[in-house]
C-alpha cells in the first residue's frame, strides 16, 4: 500500500485467500506511471532476492501454439504485471522486511 500501482489481486465475494503464494500485480501509477514488473525483478535479483514472473499460460508456451484454447486476455495480463515473490513458512520476519523494503525502493527509482 506504500507504493501506488501495486497491489494483490481481489478476492472474489464470499472467499478469502490463504496467500500460500505472494503474487503482487505491478499496475500503471496515475501520478508516476508505470510500475514495471521485470524492472522489480531485476532489482530483486540485484540484491540476490529470488522472484520470477507469474506462470506462463499455457496457450503461450511453443508445446500447445496449435492447440485450442479459450481466453478473454486475463492470464496474459496477470502473466505481463504479476510477480511471484519469496514466500513460504520458512520466510522469517526479517526476510520479508527485507523484500519489502527493497520492492519499495526499486518501485520508487523507476
Amino acid at each position: 500500500s506504500q507504493v501506488p500501482g501495486i497491489e494483490f489481486p481481489k478476492e472474489p465475494i464470499n472467499t478469502f485467500c490463504n496467500r500460500w503464494l505472494t503474487t503482487p500485480l505491478f499496475r500503471e501509477n496515475p501520478t508516476s506511471g508505470p510500475v514495471l514488473r521485470e524492472t522489480i525483478r531485476l532489482a530483486l535479483e540485484k540484491e540476490n532476492i529470488e522472484s520470477r514472473p507469474l506462470w506462463k499460460p499455457l496457450h503461450l508456451q511453443p508445446v500447445f501454439h496449435d492447440a485450442p484454447r479459450y481466453v478473454d486476455g486475463t492470464s496474459e495480463e496477470l502473466f505481463r504485471i504479476g510477480l511471484c515473490l519469496p514466500s513460504g513458512s520458512q520466510l522469517s520476519a526479517d526476510d520479508h522486511g527485507r523484500v519489502c523494503k527493497a520492492v519499495i525502493a526499486a518501485a520508487e527509482l523507476r
